[in-house]
């Protein structure tokens, strides 16, 4: 048989002859003092050798579609990252997933891979932290399918701290750098500004997100438990049999940074166990030694509880305090008198999630798509050569371009979003607004007079883009509109609950011209619910008349503010909010079949506030959802909460695109069809229908051309070069490989091969 080198192209093999040179190395156990994050990037740092590794044992290309992909897909979305950066955070994640997606289909149907995951489960939704043990170094790629399994979602949304050598590999490190995957240089001083720049970029962009780190620094093997054992016994510590010591100065960090600028929801501490074999590294993985089965226990914690711990110190023993608990429980897992069947062991509670028929289905759609893909772009190189070199030249040096100069696209883009935050963002909670504000001026109003106010209107709005909001709304409402500094929380104290700070410093009241008993207020958003119920009776008992309307905008849902000691929520809601009912409740008519929902609300994904109004059929507030994109108009709770606003004239600034009428024949739709309808384009961006049939025809003509030339090719290329390329020696290379792989691989080379062929015999 021949040798690998000879029979697959020149650049498969020398791809892995660069790799194994540059990448493969040995893992090191790093000092605290040393390390400044955890050291995940040597089991991350293999991705480019896997692929490699896998062409040149006949694997399904994933190199090849990391690297057009990249080209493909991520390179024409340059422009949005000035353009429109959430659409193109939007767009790159979703590309990634995909590409993910690829490698989960590997795993599922390939090598025959499956997950059991016990415990709490992982949001999409959250702003989470992940914390897991590194027993190979391959469990990153393996928590993948885990996610998957999950939500399919996750992978959207997923990140991974790796080191910074792995973004100049071609194709896949451009991908991360646009995934803004953080890279640590292993310098604290280096590394500290880095993380502070993800922490800003991701404070400020209001998107989930779920970080993923290995807090031991390194995969476990013999080696690095000698030096963790070592270490343990030099600091007073106890040595650990299944896991090494976390290195805590990074990962503490990262966390107290996140928490401090109420960015992170949770923290999921996630205890991985192979039951049977152990790829130790990507060539293990390759030869056929990966495991049939892996287990996941996640515990889910949550950083608004009363007793997370809020400083560094606190912190730290609560990390090595997580690290005995999982210890714990891979004692047990692997207890002698379970070793005999650790198939069928799993962790404490029941499996959670399982690959559905749906979920299966997309990963066969996925593989065929990107099949799809590699097949035309060697479709292209051959029939527009020029044309696709110098796109493919062009792309690459713009790559490298930016690497270069901008040291990433991760840092090109979190700098674009952080120079772009601060010029919208004018005013700081923290600063004196007649210095920021143009139309600013520094008056306190006094209890006195706050309290003679007769207000209808009140607004107030929580978060830390609060006065952002506050102050475009107030801008729409009449310019000459005059913030009103009230100074009456700078000395609130709650020491039981917040440790004496001060959670807000001012509160800054707009008084608006265009309507003269509208008052609208911002602060800080609270992360205790506690809080929320002092700080809105210090806002609302000073009134003599109680306002006829209350608008309540918050960053986050209504379900943030919940109980302590994970009591279940009510149906009538969280403190907060019944706080704002009793406060505000007058004789309600009690009918059942009234628009609006007392306190309860219902979750439209997708939207960036949640309002609370008040509802005047049932004269309650109620707590309803908005948002200033299409997604308002998707379901009937999202067009309905839009009639209360609409009669109250003050609240038109924030839709001026959307009118009664309209608002009408979207509900008679919704309530007709009970599916969702997407909302008309706006006005100037509706495609003429003459545009629309000149591209309709364009693309028969091209599926035309191209189907002729497919079906001809194959029809009398196919049975030769299958004679021709396909000799015993290559049927039995292939013979082990799944049915499915089979026909993919059978199917994908010919089709190659007979385009190719036809072509040249025509030349």
């Amino acid at each position: 048989m021949a040798d690998s080198s000879e029979v697959e192209p020149m650049y498969c093999w020398l791809i892995g002859w660069i790799v194994d040179r540059l990448y493969y190395k040995q893992n090191r156990y790093v000092d605290m003092d040393s390390i400044s994050m955890n050291d995940c990037g040597d089991q991350s740092g293999q991705v480019m050798q896997r692929f490699a590794l896998s062409m040149e044992n006949r694997y399904l290309p994933t190199a090849e579609k990391a690297f057009f992909g990249s080209l493909l897909f991520l390179f024409p979305l340059l422009p949005c990252l000035y353009v429109n950066h959430k659409k193109w955070r939007f767009l790159i994640d979703r590309i990634f997933a995909v590409w993910l997606m690829f490698a989960v289909a590997m795993m599922v149907l390939l090598v025959k891979l499956r997950v059991r995951i016990t415990g709490d489960g992982i949001k999409s939704s959250d702003r989470a932290v992940i914390l897991m043990n590194h027993r190979t170094r391959l469990d990153w790629m393996y928590f993948w399918l885990a996610l998957y399994s999950i939500d399919p979602k996750l992978l959207i949304s997923g990140k991974i701290i790796l080191k910074s050598e792995l973004k100049s590999i071609p194709g896949a490190g451009w991908s991360m750098q646009c995934k803004n995957f953080i890279f640590l240089q292993r310098a604290w001083e280096i590394d500290r500004i880095t993380l502070k720049e993800n922490v800003d970029y991701w404070s400020s962009i209001d998107l989930p997100f779920q970080l993923l780190i290995f807090p031991e620094g390194t995969n476990f093997c013999m080696e690095t438990k000698a030096k963790s054992d070592n270490f343990a016994i030099s600091n007073g510590m106890q040595p650990l049999e299944h896991l090494l010591h976390p290195r805590t100065t990074g990962v503490v960090y990262l966390i107290s940074e996140l928490c401090e600028r109420g960015a992170l929801d949770t923290i999921y501490d996630v205890t991985v166990a192979y039951p049977d074999n152990l790829a130790e590294s990507e060539t293990d993985f390759v030869k056929g030694n990966s495991p049939e089965e892996i287990h996941y226990h996640i515990k889910r914690y949550d950083v608004q509880e009363p007793w997370f711990p809020r400083d560094q110190k606190s912190m730290i023993k609560w990390v090595y305090r997580l690290w005995e608990e999982k210890e714990q429980r891979l004692m047990e897992y692997f207890a002698p008198n379970r070793k005999a069947n650790l198939r069928n062991n799993t962790f404490p509670g029941c499996m959670l999630y399982n690959l559905t028929m749906d979920k299966c289905c997309l990963l066969y759609a996925v593989m065929v798509f990107w099949l799809c893909t590699l097949f035309l772009v060697v479709y292209f190189l051959y029939t527009q050569t020029v044309i696709t070199v110098l796109y493919f030249t062009f792309a690459i040096g713009m790559f490298t371009f930016i690497e270069y100069t901008c040291n990433g696209i991760e840092k090109l883009q979190s700098k674009v979003w952080l120079n772009r935050s601060q010029l919208n963002c004018t005013v700081d909670m923290q600063a004196d607004y007649s210095e920021q504000v143009p139309f600013a001026y520094h008056f306190r109003w006094s209890v006195d007079a706050y309290q003679e106010t007769n207000v209808q209107l009140l607004v107030v709005a929580f978060g830390v883009n609060a006065s952002e909001f506050i102050r475009t709304y107030a801008s729409g409402v009449g310019s000459d509109s005059k913030p009103i500094l009230l100074e009456i929380f700078r000395n609130f104290q709650s020491d039981p609950i917040f440790g004496g700070d001060r959670p807000c410093s001012v509160v800054q009241f707009y008084n608006l011209k265009g309507a003269k008993k509208t008052v609208i207020c911002c602060m800080r958003e609270i992360s205790y619910e506690q809080l929320s119920v002092e700080l809105a009776k210090e806002i609302f008992r000073p009134f003599i008349d109680k306002p006829k309307t209350v608008v309540v905008l918050t960053s986050r849902h209504w379900e943030q503010y919940r109980f302590y000691h994970n009591e279940p929520i009510p149906k009538e809601g969280t403190n907060f909010l019944r706080y704002l009912k009793n406060s505000f409740q007058v004789e309600t008519a009690g009918n059942d079949d009234a628009v609006c929902v007392a306190l309860r609300g219902s979750l439209i994904s997708g939207l960036p506030a949640a309002v609370m109004i008040w509802c005047e059929e049932e004269m309650v507030p109620a707590t309803l959802f908005v948002a200033y994109t299409a997604s308002s108009y998707e379901s009937v709770a999202g067009v309905k909460c839009f009639e209360p606003i609409m009669k109250l004239h003050e609240m038109n600034h924030l839709f001026p695109e959307v009118n009664k009428e309209a608002i009408q024949k979207l509900f008679e739709r919704l309530t007709l069809t009970g599916s969702r309808v997407k909302p008309p384009p706006p006005p100037g961006k509706q495609r003429s229908k003459s545009n629309q049939w000149i591209l309709l025809g364009v693309t028969l003509c091209f599926c035309l051309i191209s189907s002729k030339s497919f079906v001809h090719s194959i029809l009398y290329t196919l049975p030769s070069a299958y004679v021709a390329n396909f000799s015993t020696t290559n049927d039995e290379r292939i013979a082990d490989m799944p049915t499915i792989e089979q026909i993919v691989v059978l199917c994908i080379a010919q089709i190659i091969n007979c385009i190719t062929g036809r072509w040249f015999q025509c030349a």
